[in-house]
C-alpha cells in the first residue's frame, strides 16, 4: 500500500520480532515499531531485520515515539544517540561489535574498547569527536584488534580558539588517531588523520582535508612494520 508504513509491530515487554527476506515497496517504513498513543506502547522489545529487499525511499523501520526497542539490521545493532553509540561501542561482553548509525552522535575522547573488531557503519552520519586534547578515537586494549569504518563523517574536536585563531598544538595531539588496524571506506574526516603505533591501515575513498592549523600535516603514519593501502583517496592540507 502507498502508506507510511506497511506493517506495524506492537509487542509486550520482552518481545522479539524477527522480519527476513521480505520485499518492501510502496510506502514510507517498511515496519512502524509501537505507535504515539497509549493503546499500543509495544516497550522494550527487539527487533532484527535481515536480508530485506527495499523499494526506493523506503525506510527500514520507523521508532513512532522512544520506547526503548532495540533494533538490529543484518547484524548491525541500530543506534540513534550518544548514549546508545557509547554503550555500544564499550560493550566488554561483546567480541564482534557491529553499528549503524541513525543519527549523527558525538564521540568523547579515549573511550576504552575491549573488543578484537568493531564495525561502523555511518549511513552517512556524522562522528564528531569531543576531545580538546588527544583525539584519539577509541582506546583499543585487543593486541589484534581492528575497527571498519564506512559510509561516514569523522569530524575532530574543536581547532580554534574563540578569536578563531589556530591552537597552538602539535601533530601528536591535534591529529584524529587509530592505535589499532583500521579499514575505511567512504570515509571523510576534516583534519589531520594519523595512523598510530604502527597499526596496518586500508584506505579506499578516503577524504582527508586539513584546513586549520597551518604547518601540520593531513596524514601522519607510524609505520613500524605496518602496511598502508590507500586506494582512490584525497588527502589535502589546504592551510
Amino acid at each position: 500500500t502507498n502508506y507510511r508504513y506497511s506493517l506495524k509491530y506492537v509487542g509486550e515487554e520482552g518481545h522479539t520480532a524477527t522480519f527476513e527476506n521480505n520485499k518492501v515497496y510502496n510506502a514510507t517504513n517498511f515496519v512502524e515499531l509501537g505507535t504515539t498513543t497509549t493503546k499500543y506502547q509495544g516497550q522494550n522489545c527487539i527487533v532484527k531485520f535481515i536480508s530485506s529487499t527495499l523499494g526506493e525511499g523506503v525506510g527500514n523501520y520507523n521508532v513512532a515515539n522512544d520506547e526503548g526497542q532495540t533494533i538490529y539490521v543484518d547484524g548491525s545493532l541500530v543506534v540513534s544517540t550518544d548514549e546508545q553509540f557509547l554503550s555500544a561501542l564499550t560493550d566488554a561482553t561483546a567480541s564482534d561489535i557491529k553499528i549503524l548509525l541513525d543519527a549523527d552522535v558525538n564521540l568523547p575522547q579515549d573511550k576504552d574498547v575491549s573488543a578484537s573488531k568493531v564495525s561502523i557503519d555511518g549511513n552517512n552520519h556524522v562522528i564528531q569527536i569531543t576531545s580538546h586534547y588527544r583525539n584519539l578515537f577509541a582506546d583499543f586494549t585487543a593486541s589484534d584488534a581492528k575497527l571498519v569504518l564506512k559510509n561516514l563523517t569523522v569530524k575532530g574536536a574543536k581547532t580554534k580558539t574563540t578569536d578563531g585563531s589556530p591552537i597552538n598544538k602539535t601533530w601528536d595531539l591535534y591529529s584524529i588517531m587509530f592505535n589499532c588496524d583500521v579499514e575505511m571506506t567512504n570515509v571523510n574526516f576534516d583534519q589531520c588523520v594519523c595512523i598510530a603505533d604502527g597499526a596496518n591501515a586500508v584506505l579506499n575513498n578516503v577524504n582527508i582535508t586539513e584546513n586549520t592549523n597551518p604547518g601540520l600535516y593531513a596524514m601522519w603514519i607510524e609505520a613500524k612494520g605496518s602496511t598502508v593501502i590507500i586506494n582512490k583517496s584525497k588527502i589535502l592540507n589546504i592551510c
